[in-house]
C-alpha cells in the first residue's frame, strides 16, 4: 500500500512514460494487459477465434499455458533497469526509477499491533501506479525467444499462452512433445531472469473438436475443455449464479419489481456474462442453463420477457450476448481493437451496385469466412456473427463509438419486440441468420 500523494506523483510520471513505452514497442504487441482499450476479454476473444479458425481449416492446436509465481514481487532491479535502458527511456526518468525501486520498509498492522519491519526489494511493488507498466517492460522479451518464433505467444500481465498449429494428422504425443520444448524455453528464461513459473497453473493441451487431449484448463477466468464444448466454463458460471439467484428471490417481498430487476442486473448479470467471449460459440444446449437462470427469475416475478425488455431494459441473455459480441466486431471495424483481433476480421471488398446483395449491405463490410463447408462452432462464433453485422442498417454501422452502436442495436430490438415479432430475441443471432 502506498500513500495517496505517492499515487498522484506516480500518475504524473506514468503519463510521460506510458506513451513513450507504447511508441517504442516496449510492451510488445503480444501484451494485452494494462493498455487503454484492451482487456482480458479481448485476448480470450482473439484466442478462441484463432483456434476455431484453425480447426475449421482442418488443423490441430497445441497450447502451453502458465504464469509466473508472485510475478510483481520477483523483479530483479538491475535487470529491470537494463531493460528500461534498452527501450531508450530518458536518463533522468531512469535515475528517478532507480530511486523509486530502492528498498522500502513495510509493516503489517492488525488490531492496533504492528509487526517487525520487512524490507521489500527486487519488486515493482504491487498496488502502485507504475508497477504494471514496469512489469510489462520486464516481461516483454520472453516473446523474443528464438524457440518461440514459429508459435503465437500472447501475454496478459504475467499470464502466458503459447499456441502452435499442426497438420490434423499430427499425433497428440508429437504435439505435446513440441509444447514441452516451448515450456523448457520459458523456464530457461525464468531462470535467467530469476523468476519461477507456477507449476500448478501450467498446462500442455491439444485442442481439437474430435481428438482433443489433455486436462481442462483455465485461461484468464473461463475454464476451457480440449474440444471447446465449454461445459466446464458454463458449469463454473452456474455454480456462482445459482446461490445468488436463490438469495435474491428470498428477498422479493421486500422490494418492488423494478428494484428486483435492478438487483438482478447488479448481482447476477455480471456473473452470467463474465465469460461471454469464451462461451459465445457454444451450442444452444450448452448455453441453456444460463438461459434458464433468467427465465426462472422472470417466472418468479410473473413477468413476460418482452415487458422486462421494453419497460425495464432487461434483455434476454442471448440477445445481450449477441449485441455485446457485435460490439466487439464494431470495435474492429472502427480500428480500436487489438491488431491481432482486427486481422481476423478485416474489411471486405464492397460488392458493386446491382449485384444480388448490394442493396441490402452497407459500405463497411467485414470479410466473411463462413463460406462453403465449415464447422458448426464456426457458424456459432464471431465468424458467423460477421454475416449479421454485414446486413445491419447503414446508419447503425456508421456509429462512431461502440456504445452508440450497441444502443442503436438495442433500440432496433425493442422496436421489433413492440411490433409483435416472434423473432426479436434471436434477430442478431448467427445461429439463426439465413445462410446464403
Amino acid at each position: 500500500m502506498t500513500t495517496l500523494s505517492s499515487k498522484v506523483a506516480e500518475r504524473i510520471i506514468n503519463s510521460l512514460m506510458t506513451p513513450f513505452f507504447q511508441q517504442a514497442g516496449a510492451f510488445g504487441t503480444p501484451q494485452f494487459a494494462f493498455q487503454k482499450g484492451l482487456s482480458a476479454n479481448d485476448l480470450v476473444a482473439y484466442l478462441i477465434c484463432y483456434w476455431i479458425l484453425c480447426l475449421n481449416n482442418r488443423e490441430k492446436i497445441g497450447i502451453y499455458l502458465s504464469d509466473i509465481s508472485g510475478a510483481f514481487d520477483k523483479v530483479e532491479k538491475f535487470r529491470l533497469l537494463q531493460k528500461l535502458a534498452d527501450t531508450g527511456l530518458n536518463d533522468n526518468l531512469r535515475k528517478l526509477l532507480q530511486d523509486y525501486l530502492s528498498i522500502r520498509a513495510a509493516y503489517i498492522l492488525s488490531n492496533g499491533e504492528k509487526s517487525d519491519r520487512m524490507d521489500l526489494e527486487n519488486t515493482v511493488f504491487q498496488g502502485t501506479v507504475l508497477g504494471p507498466s514496469l512489469w510489462n517492460v520486464f516481461f516483454k522479451d520472453i516473446t523474443d525467444l528464438p524457440e518461440l518464433a514459429d508459435a503465437v505467444t500472447a501475454l496478459f500481465a504475467d499470464d502466458l499462452s503459447i499456441t502452435k498449429v499442426f497438420p490434423h494428422l499430427t499425433s497428440n504425443d508429437e504435439i505435446k512433445k513440441q509444447m514441452g520444448v516451448y515450456q523448457d524455453a520459458t523456464h530457461k528464461w525464468g531462470k535467467e531472469n530469476k523468476v519461477e513459473f507456477d507449476a500448478s497453473k501450467e498446462a500442455c493441451v491439444v485442442i481439437h473438436h474430435i481428438d482433443g487431449d489433455g486436462p481442462n484448463f483455465k485461461l484468464l477466468g473461463p475454464i476451457f475443455d480440449p474440444k471447446l464444448l465449454m461445459h466446464p466454463a458454463i458449469k463454473k458460471i452456474m455454480s456462482k449464479a445459482r446461490p445468488k439467484m436463490i438469495a435474491l428471490l428470498k428477498t422479493k417481498r421486500y422490494y418492488s419489481i423494478r428494484d428486483m430487476i435492478i438487483q438482478f442486473k447488479t448481482h447476477l448479470l455480471c456473473v452470467l456474462e463474465s465469460s461471454n467471449a469464451a462461451v459465445y460459440h457454444a451450442s444452444d444446449t450448452a448455453l441453456a442453463p444460463l438461459r434458464r437462470i433468467m427465465d426462472h427469475f422472470l417466472e418468479d416475478l410473473n413477468m413476460d420477457p418482452a415487458i422486462a425488455f421494453v419497460d425495464y431494459n432487461l434483455a434476454p441473455l442471448d440477445l445481450r450476448r449477441d449485441i455485446g459480441m457485435l460490439g466487439l466486431l464494431h470495435k474492429c471495424q472502427l480500428g480500436l481493437a487489438h491488431p491481432w483481433l482486427m486481422s481476423l476480421f478485416p474489411p471486405a471488398k464492397v460488392e458493386p451496385s446491382g449485384t444480388r446483395y448490394s442493396d441490402k449491405r452497407h459500405d463497411r463490410q467485414i470479410l466473411e469466412r463462413c463460406k462453403g463447408k465449415f464447422l458448426e462452432m464456426t457458424r456459432n462464433s464471431l465468424f458467423g456473427l460477421v454475416r449479421v453485422y454485414n446486413f445491419l442498417p447503414r446508419q447503425i454501422v456508421h456509429c462512431d463509438t461502440v456504445k452508440k452502436f450497441q444502443k442503436e442495436l438495442t433500440k432496433m430490438a425493442k422496436e421489433s419486440c413492440r411490433s409483435g415479432s416472434d423473432k426479436w430475441t434471436i434477430m442478431f443471432s448467427p445461429k439463426h441468420v439465413r445462410q446464403g
